[in-house]
């Protein structure tokens, strides 16, 4: 084949429009790849797209499951094959009318495409064929139907998609005065028997009215009809013939297993009658052949004609003949062609679409070379046939050797005849694609129907690759070079010897097919109540490529082309939910991380919703940023002492965190489990310090509903006291005993730990109107001191310390100094090269830190005035050190201890 690919294309196209004349020469794959159309584009409407897209994806789906029966995936697939029809329109289209083959060729790709897959997609998967079967005290409740055999396929075809003439049946069925006056009638019987349409043949011959046949002139009668014994005899050979119509199998119970015993029980009474029908017609003369072993009617499944003296026979016997001759032939045409008679259908037929498939429906499943049975064979050698009909290919395989026999059927066609209209039309691409499916190549198939429709041939070779018919996909070798990668492939010396790529295979059509859903930007359909972003499509598609390795690729080069700001240009999260949905539906988790990194780096650069950059930190599993983000948040309330952002400022996410945070990370647990892990660890941190925010300012901040249910003074100062020395116990743990420890993970950055220590001096010493019981208690006073030595312990000129002196600064400077030149913002900003928390603050979008964070998140102080229940810089001078505030808390300590002792 390869070496007839390679050939001179004007060897076989003939010019002026003209077919090729013979099958010599000709090789269908070479005629496909030669009128197929390079170009690829998706100008199917969104029905189709979606429509398509949803059966395919669902046999998919269906197929994962490998306990599936045998029984059940055929079912699946044909299920499958037949709403992809349904969905394309192609039962919307109609029969294709007029003496051509399919439609011409200004007709829509689509439609040609559509056309094609009509044949070609049952013919692998039939649908099922819902017989009505007799009841029976046996037979179960409910019986599974079974699929249609091949000739019924077939049949139907050509009912639904291929009528030359579709008007003759029932212009000769209406003729005047009768329907056998019109010259057309045995013509008609003849083709409508070869399609399949024996109701039509038998309407035809009921009908009938010999009378006014229209024969009887051509033989010569002065007028149409017959009479006398002639009209009886012609009657009775007609009667019979009705008869043995009548008992065909496709009549009596709607079976076209044409290889069956019921079948095979037929074909012996068309033989009988064929048989009956020379004894009869043709008198003395017939007996005396059958004793000479010769008998006119070649290739009924009889013997082969001796050609000497058989045309001087012949002549002589038809003038004794009681049965006039055109109807003795026209019914031994009748019977050959019902006994497979290839010569016979091809004569009958209108086309070499009917001659190809007139010879497979009428197949008896026999091999071709013992299709000749002379009737004196013996009984013994009949018997022995019989029973090695459950041998045949057709009783293993059958729609593999129905497949063989149409593929054969259409080279004998090709081959023995030169007429016009029983050779393909190599200038029609239509007819070119149809002989591909007669000849099963389907890879000269798929050529053509990839540049017709991209949807169409996507779902073919989805159904294909699925149904284990795809014989196109790249060989093993290929597939195994494609696991390793460019370095390993020229370490191996591979690249120079690499053979070319099938563009046919299920990855590269589909790999195409992406890359045009996802320049699509929307698809809506209300037939199927649909909305998707072409890109959606675009991954589910790359989803289903057989090589991990290369969906894996594209879905990745998808992605990162991908804007996640969402199809209005607005940034919110339904794209992005979107996007890691189907990375977790088609276990791409390192994509899935890579895209939730991607999202939470633009939230923290574009917008203040910190708790979904959060959220989608915690899902790309990156603790470096998730803690930057808490980091974040944390020097901004103890910058501005207040809990940030506001109660009203709170983005769903983070209000949900901080209000029911069971709730939400379980949620997220059922996702992702390592990040609502990571999530509740280090979130815990700052939901207490906000925590300890909220118990100080709850009288000042609660609004009159939730008033009453506020906590009492003193048990509110109490809880925000024990709130705050567990904050201070987290952020002094690294620096335990005065040596930094990088190894201890703290939920609070020790930079916090002076501001956080001046948040304590209210509770230190202080002078108590409700009652002089302290409000601290032991425990609480031994951690409290144990931070401020583990403090002071500390090297002033330590990295630790400079640290935290900067964080002081900073909420010194928003209270006392907010529009100064040493601004806190400035303050905190100024240490870009520190290892420590806070020196995020302030970061720009361009040095790859939070441009969120700039002077708009530092509100101004007098901003919050009378939103704070007490505000310990108030207290303290603007140039305050960490020394002052050690000291004023170690003396309030003093006090406190000795209070203590004194009771």
């Amino acid at each position: 084949m390869d070496e007839d690919h390679d050939m001179d294309m004007n060897s076989f196209i003939m010019s002026n429009d003209q077919p090729i004349q013979s099958i010599e020469g000709f090789n269908i794959h070479a005629v496909a790849k030669a009128v197929a159309k390079q170009d690829t584009n998706l100008s199917e409407s969104d029905d189709v797209i979606i429509g398509s897209e949803n059966i395919v994806e669902g046999l998919d789906l269906f197929m994962r499951d490998t306990r599936k029966s045998g029984e059940e995936v055929d079912a699946a697939l044909a299920s499958a094959a037949d709403q992809a029809l349904t969905v394309l329109g192609v039962g919307q289209m109609g029969q294709i009318e007029g003496a051509r083959i399919g439609p011409g060729e200004g007709s829509s790709p689509v439609i040609k495409a559509c056309f094609v897959s009509s044949l070609l997609l049952p013919l692998h998967h039939p649908p099922p064929h819902k017989q009505q079967q007799p009841r029976s005290m046996f037979r179960t409740a409910k019986s599974p139907d079974r699929p249609k055999p091949v000739p019924e396929v077939l049949v139907d075809w050509l009912h639904q998609h291929h009528n030359p003439y579709p008007e003759e049946f029932k212009e000769t069925l209406e003729y005047q005065p009768n329907t056998c006056g019109s010259d057309r009638f045995w013509d008609v019987v003849l083709s409508r028997t070869t399609r399949g349409s024996i109701k039509d043949a038998l309407k035809l011959l009921k009908e009938a009215d010999f009378r006014q046949a229209a024969t009887a002139l051509e033989e010569g009668g002065e007028e149409p009809g017959y009479r006398g014994k002639q009209l009886g005899n012609v009657q009775r050979v007609v009667n019979r013939a009705i008869a043995v119509l009548e008992a065909c199998p496709a009549i009596q119970s709607e079976d076209w297993n044409v290889a069956s015993s019921d079948w095979s029980i037929f074909r012996k009474r068309i033989r009988q009658a064929l048989q009956d029908l020379a004894a009869f017609a043709e008198g003395p003369s017939h007996a005396q052949s059958q004793e000479d072993g010769v008998f006119e009617a070649e290739n009924f499944g009889l013997s082969s004609v001796q050609d000497s003296g058989f045309s001087l026979s012949k002549t002589s016997r038809s003038t004794e003949s009681r049965v006039p001759f055109s109807v003795y032939q026209a019914l031994q045409e009748l019977y050959g062609i019902m006994l497979g008679n290839g010569r016979e259908i091809t004569a009958a037929s209108a086309d070499w679409v009917e001659a190809s498939i007139g010879q497979t429906i009428w197949w008896d499943g026999e091999a071709e070379d013992v299709g000749n049975v002379n009737f004196s064979a013996s009984r013994n050698n009949r018997q022995s046939l019989a029973r090695t009909q459950g041998n045949r290919p057709v009783d293993l395989m059958p729609r593999t050797a129905y497949l063989q026999k149409l593929s054969l059927s259409l080279r004998q066609v090709l081959a023995e005849h030169e007429d016009v209209e029983l050779q393909v039309n190599t200038t029609s691409s239509v007819e070119v694609a149809l002989a591909c499916v007669f000849d099963d190549d389907l890879d000269g198939l798929l050529s053509i129907l990839r540049g017709w429709s991209s949807t169409v041939v996507a779902t073919v070779v989805e159904i294909a690759y699925r149904g284990s018919w795809l014989t196109t996909s790249a060989a093993p070798s290929q597939n195994l070079m494609d696991q390793f990668s460019q370095s390993d492939l020229m370490i191996l010396n591979y690249s120079q010897n690499k053979p070319a790529r099938d563009t046919n295979s299920h990855d590269d059509i589909l790999s195409l097919y992406a890359d045009l859903l996802y320049d699509r930007p929307m698809l809506r359909s209300t037939k199927y109540d649909a909305e998707h972003e072409g890109w959606e499509l675009a991954i589910q598609v790359a989803g289903r490529l057989s090589n991990g390795t290369t969906s894996t690729n594209l879905i990745t080069r998808f992605l990162e082309d991908l804007p996640l700001e969402g199809a209005t240009g607005s940034i919110n999260s339904v794209r992005i939910n979107k996007v890691m949905s189907l990375c977790q539906r088609l276990s791409l988790n390192s994509v899935s991380q890579r895209m939730a990194r991607r999202y939470a780096t633009l939230l923290v650069n574009s917008t203040q919703n910190y708790g979904d950059a959060l959220y989608y930190y915690a899902r790309a599993h990156d603790l470096v940023r998730l803690k930057e983000v808490l980091d974040l948040l944390i020097s901004l309330c103890l910058v501005q002492s207040l809990a940030y952002p506001p109660a009203a400022d709170l983005d769903d996410t983070l209000h949900a965190m901080l209000t029911t945070p069971k709730q939400t990370l379980a949620r997220l647990n059922l996702i992702d489990h390592e990040a609502a892990e990571m999530l509740s660890i280090h979130f815990s941190g700052y939901a207490m310090l906000r925590s300890f925010y909220d118990l100080r300012d709850q009288v000042m901040t609660a609004s009159s509903a939730s008033a009453k249910t506020a906590l009492r003074p003193i048990a509110r100062r109490k809880a925000a006291a024990a709130t705050l020395i567990a904050v201070i116990t987290s952020a002094a743990d690294s620096i335990y005993g005065g040596l930094y420890d990088a190894s201890v993970s703290s939920i609070i950055p020790v930079d916090g730990l002076v501001v956080l220590l001046g948040e304590a001096l209210v509770f230190v010493n202080a002078p108590n109107p409700i009652t002089p019981k302290p409000i601290l208690t032991l425990t609480q006073t031994s951690a409290l001191l144990s931070a401020i030595e583990s403090l002071a312990s500390l090297p002033t000129a330590s990295s630790i310390h400079t640290a935290c002196a900067d964080v002081l600064q900073a909420a010194l400077a928003h209270r006392h100094d907010p529009d100064g030149e040493a601004s806190a913002s400035g303050i905190l900003s100024k240490s870009t090269t520190s290892h420590f928390s806070f020196s995020v603050v302030g970061r720009s979008a361009d040095s790859g830190g939070f441009g969120v964070l700039s002077q708009e998140s530092l509100s101004k102080d007098g901003e919050a005035e009378g939103k704070r229940a007490w505000d310990w810089r108030s207290g303290m001078k603007r140039d305050a050190g960490v020394d002052d505030v050690v000291k004023v808390l170690r003396l309030g300590l003093a006090k406190e201890v000795a209070r203590g002792w004194l009771g």
